[in-house]
């Protein structure tokens, strides 16, 4: 398990390559008046592995911004602190050793290093990471220009094999698409656009941060840092706390002139913090995080959306219900005024939208007039139809389709996918292809994703080629052909949503 991290200690720590920019160099021209507590969490560390990290810090942190250094050892088997404390003392460095008897997981071990800090300020590092030069001043630029607000650097890998730096590893926003069967979408920090006049050494906002490394004032921390509802796991505090200081406070921000190395952007601390449980577990973390963010969504609509891209399963969804009421008895947005979740997902999801009356003017199943136990879904890419739903399709499912009032047609299962066909022969496929526009209400599609449903006639029309969906009955298949009101296989009976014109 730690051959990886055996080889990488005994390698001399490298220079600190700096940077991006030569405008990073302004951070160091600001005395920002504060004081810094490290704070590190550790559980079975290797020494050299939490040695390395100290060494990085000490020697490229400013001596009047680092107050003190906490190391917290989260109930670990192996005894380290004799070791790690010869070496802070040699460097004069005030350190304050902490220790859980019982293992509280990350989230209950920071709060309770948080609540210990001496300083104005908390640094949050894992245990096994590389500091660049200027690392700290760029985070301090942001909380004291952001009120409220949490700063995270840049986290480069460090690769397995010949552990050169490459890349930088993106926060992961647990949310609401499925992928890996647990519900995660993956969602990288927010692109400015291509007129952007943000410098290079300039912050920017990101949905979420990670956990490996953020910097806010204690007050903040105390206000917004979540608890895990997992007791003594690993995981998504850094998420939940991201919706709190987004939708509550002064947001999330990265600075890409602060810098630190990950090994391979991964923590091998995981299997130590999952043991056995560790696929149940995950799971419940996830639909944690997820019950969090339902807590900021104004109608029921979003909430079951979001739950039901997460899970169809009643007994998890009834999980997630419960985390929710969990966490609104500690933490309630709407006693709080935030903002709530749409105002969050248009403000960092250039791509956002909900199937909401605003942006769709159809949504929910399309039932073949002509053989009514068949309905379209999405098949290979491609509109097909299949037998319908016992049951009204749940918001993730490929036989949820809508019409949106730019006149794209979007699929339940990838919502970023529009019916599209550019082909001009007699009887053709309808593909699905990536949405010409990303919003449903901006702007107008190209011309191959322009569809309209026709309410007297029941026809589904291709405009760009006026050809009309008819059902072939063979197999799955249905085709764009001559449009004719007198055939029944060309009506198709859209079937609405039961959510759709709920407010």
């Amino acid at each position: 398990k730690f051959s990886f991290y055996k080889q990488w200690y005994q390698r001399r720590v490298r220079a600190s390559k700096h940077l991006y920019n030569e405008g990073c160099l302004n951070y160091l021209e600001k005395d920002y008046a504060v004081t810094t507590s490290l704070l590190i969490v550790y559980h079975n560390e290797l020494a050299v592995l939490l040695i390395r990290t100290l060494t990085t810090v000490i020697h490229r942190t400013l001596p009047k911004y680092l107050k003190e250094i906490i190391l917290i050892d989260d109930g670990s088997t192996i005894n380290i602190t004799a070791e790690v404390y010869d070496y802070v003392r040699k460097h004069q460095m005030p350190v304050k050793f902490l220790r859980n008897e019982r293992q509280l997981g990350i989230a209950g071990s920071r709060l309770r290093g948080i609540k210990s800090a001496s300083g104005e300020v908390i640094a949050i590092l894992d245990s096994h990471m590389e500091v660049s030069d200027l690392w700290l001043e760029p985070l301090l630029h942001i909380i004291t220009t952001h009120p409220n607000s949490i700063a995270s650097p840049i986290i480069h890998m460090i690769h397995e094999t010949h552990y050169k730096q490459y890349g930088h590893h993106h926060p992961d926003l647990y949310t609401v698409q499925p992928q890996k069967g647990v519900g995660i979408i993956t969602m990288h920090p927010y692109t400015d656009p291509a007129n952007s006049t943000r410098q290079p050494w300039e912050p920017y906002p990101s949905a979420a941060v990670l956990g490996g490394g953020l910097v806010a004032f204690k007050s903040t921390l105390l206000e917004y840092y979540p608890t895990s509802l997992q007791g003594n796991s690993w995981g998504v505090e850094n998420t939940r706390l991201s919706y709190r200081v987004w939708m509550c406070a002064g947001g999330a921000w990265i600075n890409p002139c602060s810098q630190v190395l990950h090994p391979n952007g991964n923590d091998w601390n995981l299997d130590r913090y999952f043991h056995d449980d560790s696929a149940d577990l995950y799971v419940k973390l996830i639909y944690e995080s997820v019950a969090e963010l339902i807590n900021y969504a104004e109608i029921d609509l979003q909430k079951d959306q979001l739950i039901s891209k997460t899970t169809n399963d009643e007994d998890k969804q009834k999980l997630i219900w419960d985390m929710s009421d969990e966490i609104l008895a500690s933490f309630d947005p709407e006693k709080r005024k935030c903002n709530d979740y749409t105002w969050y997902a248009r403000k960092l999801m250039p791509n956002f939208f909900t199937y909401e009356p605003d942006q769709f003017e159809y949504v929910g199943t399309i039932q073949s007039v002509f053989n009514s136990k068949m309905c379209l879904e999405i098949f290979e890419n491609r509109v097909a139809s299949y037998f319908c739903r016992e049951t009204f399709p749940s918001i993730n499912d490929n036989h949820l389709h809508g019409f949106t009032r730019n006149g794209n047609v979007r699929n339940g299962y990838n919502n970023n996918m529009c019916w599209d066909s550019a082909s001009q022969v007699p009887q053709t496929e309808v593909q699905m292809f990536n949405c010409h526009v990303k919003s449903p209400t901006e702007g107008q599609s190209g011309d191959s994703q322009q569809f309209e449903y026709a309410e007297k006639t029941q026809q589904i029309r291709h405009k760009p080629t006026e050809r009309c969906l008819e059902y072939v009955g063979k197999g799955s298949k249905v085709w764009l052909v001559e449009c004719s009101t007198y055939k029944r296989e060309q009506r198709w009976k859209l079937n609405i949503a039961p959510w759709f014109y709920e407010r």
